[in-house]
């Protein structure tokens, strides 16, 4: 589940602190927000893309390598200073958020079964609700206690690897289980 949280805090928590991020890295401030109109039509466009392909090769393939763009992101945005960073970073952001979606209903679908998958979602959703309401929060607060932007990114391009890793390991068991309401080979 952190795995499937973490764009929507990412994206939550940059879009929102846009302007700090744009003074911590000398960057004018409408430098960063010139290029959210990439990061829309970029998620818009993975979002129809990635449909088909997870259609074709299944949640249980991507779920582990759909967050290593924004960890690139992330590292670029940790060490590197120049104005074309906002571009690239928003970009691979939009990249690993526009899989994040059609994902998450593959794999719940896998995981769950057909029967639940409302039930199921409806959690996800409010916990994604909770995640973009926290994400301000959080980086602010640490901001505010003067943890810097490397750190902040770092950090967060660490907690994805992990989040990534923890699915890795534990998808050969997530993927086994039966479902009650879902015989054997009846479900994706």
């Amino acid at each position: 589940m952190p795995a499937l949280l973490f764009t929507t805090f990412t994206l939550s928590g940059t879009i929102f602190h846009q302007e700090k991020i744009a003074l911590a890295k000398g960057w004018p401030a409408q430098g960063f927000s010139a290029w959210l109109f990439l990061l829309g039509a970029m998620q818009t466009g993975c979002i129809v893309l990635a449909g088909p392909l997870i259609d074709r090769l299944g949640g249980r393939q991507l779920v582990c390598l759909f967050l290593l763009p924004v960890v690139c992101g992330l590292g670029l945005l940790s060490y590197v200073d120049g104005p074309w960073v906002a571009p690239v970073y928003l970009a691979l952001l939009a990249l690993s958020a526009g899989f994040d979606i059609p994902l998450q209903t593959k794999i719940l679908l896998e995981i769950y079964g057909l029967e639940p998958l409302a039930r199921v979602r409806a959690v996800v959703e409010g916990m994604r609700t909770l995640m973009t309401g926290i994400a301000p929060f959080v980086v602010g607060a640490l901001i505010d206690r003067g943890i810097h932007l490397t750190a902040q990114t770092l950090g967060m391009a660490a907690f994805a690897m992990a989040a990534s890793m923890l699915v890795l390991v534990f998808r050969a068991r997530l993927w086994t289980q039966e479902h009650p309401r879902c015989p054997k080979g009846s479900c994706p």
